[in-house]
């Protein structure tokens, strides 16, 4: 399972996908300096050095639950490579829905609060994984076309 580099691509792509439940998003200072912080599972609001609930981000965080589960599947399906070539389309997929609401989340704090937006090098990580579940995808599909080969080869 780990001898082949994709099994390396999908496992650095299902830890990105992971730190993204631990780290901070993005930070908002509004205009009477008050602070936001976004979250996997929603929107706070620093006060008094507690972070206060002010919304929820539940889509995010179940597309962000879907993308961790579909990741480890996409890592231990290295016996059907045509079900793992799916899959790592579906979790290219769900990081580009990740990337959506991320992106939807910040325009609407940004736009609503009238505040200034700090992103992290986390917000990259959909981006990253999306580039490794890629590299990952043509490594299997390489693996695929030389067994196919191989099993050509010896009916022959």
């Amino acid at each position: 399972m780990i001898q082949r580099i994709q099994t390396l691509f999908l496992l650095v792509a299902e830890v990105l996908t992971a730190v993204l439940f631990f780290s901070k998003l993005a930070s908002f200072i509004t205009t009477d300096g008050q602070q936001l912080v976004l979250n996997y599972n929603g929107i706070y609001q620093l006060k008094n050095g507690v972070l206060e609930k002010m919304a929820a981000a539940w889509p995010l965080a179940v597309i962000l639950v879907v993308a961790a589960i579909v990741g480890l599947l996409v890592i231990f399906l290295y016996r059907r490579r045509m079900l793992q070539i799916r899959f790592c389309f579906v979790a290219m997929f769900l990081n580009f829905g990740i990337l959506v609401l991320l992106g939807y989340y910040v325009y609407s704090v940004a736009a609503v609060g009238d505040s200034t937006l700090t992103l992290s090098t986390v917000d990259s990580f959909p981006i990253l994984s999306m580039i490794l579940y890629y590299l990952a995808y043509r490594g299997i599909a390489k693996d695929e076309a030389m067994v196919a080969a191989s099993s050509f080869r010896s009916r022959r």
